[in-house]
């Protein structure tokens, strides 16, 4: 973030102005003969920095303003480039960075307009991506997305998307991997399972489905799981 309100000039004439030599998009302005602060080119073209004008005080914190708006969004526009972020991701990353709160809204609230930021979107690919690429339950997904942001209502929405037969299969599958490996279960092997189940955030109810079906699978009867807790909404 810019930092060079509080060490340019409040006023002046402006005596030079220099292309950086490592950031070709940055230009060094000079007031009086003394650096005073750079600008993005498009900060440079829009209030029409040249030598010889003169800027005040108020221009001055226009300018400024301008530019580290245009700095904040050039940064989330690279950071939502890696990987989509939701808005109180971006918001976090761009305190981080140094940006003020007034400027850090302003530009969540440009690239919500433009699409760039969408939450909604973000909690149904989410969600998708960790039950059916990481098999992850319901619970876990619920709330990672709490954590990142996302209101309950669109939490509640993405996570509609996952029907019980869907998310019993992938629980199905996850068990079976451990499950193989075990030429004689016992009640303690069916803990473990379960509990790499809970883990994963599936819900007791769907743990308890998957450990009978191996069980069975296995000739290893179908006793009683009443050791699985139930479902915590």
């Amino acid at each position: 973030m810019p930092d060079d309100m509080e060490q340019a000039p409040l006023n002046g004439l402006i005596t030079k102005v220099e292309r950086q030599p490592k950031r070709r998009d940055r230009y060094n302005i000079f007031i009086e003969e003394q650096y005073a602060f750079s600008v993005f080119e498009d900060t440079l073209i829009k209030y029409r920095l040249y030598k010889g004008q003169h800027v005040d005080g108020q221009q001055l914190r226009d300018i400024l303003y301008a530019d580290e708006l245009q700095s904040a969004y050039a940064a989330s526009l690279r950071a939502i480039s890696s990987r989509m972020k939701t808005e109180r991701e971006l918001l976090g990353y761009l305190e981080r960075k140094g940006y003020g709160k007034e400027i850090a809204e302003d530009i969540v609230g440009r690239l919500k307009s433009q699409g760039y930021i969408d939450d909604q979107e973000f909690a149904h690919a989410l969600t998708q991506y960790r039950a059916f690429s990481q098999k992850k339950g319901r619970l876990f997904i619920k709330n990672e997305l709490i954590y990142k942001g996302i209101s309950k209502q669109e939490v509640a929405k993405a996570l509609d998307g996952l029907d019980t037969e869907s998310e019993y299969e992938q629980a199905l599958q996850l068990a079976v991997k451990k499950w193989s490996r075990i030429q004689e279960p016992s009640i303690q092997d069916k803990r473990k399972v379960a509990g790499l189940l809970l883990r994963r955030g599936y819900p007791g109810s769907i743990v308890s489905e998957v450990i009978k079906q191996l069980s069975i699978t296995k000739n290893a009867g179908s006793e009683e799981m009443d050791w699985i807790e139930p479902d915590i909404d």
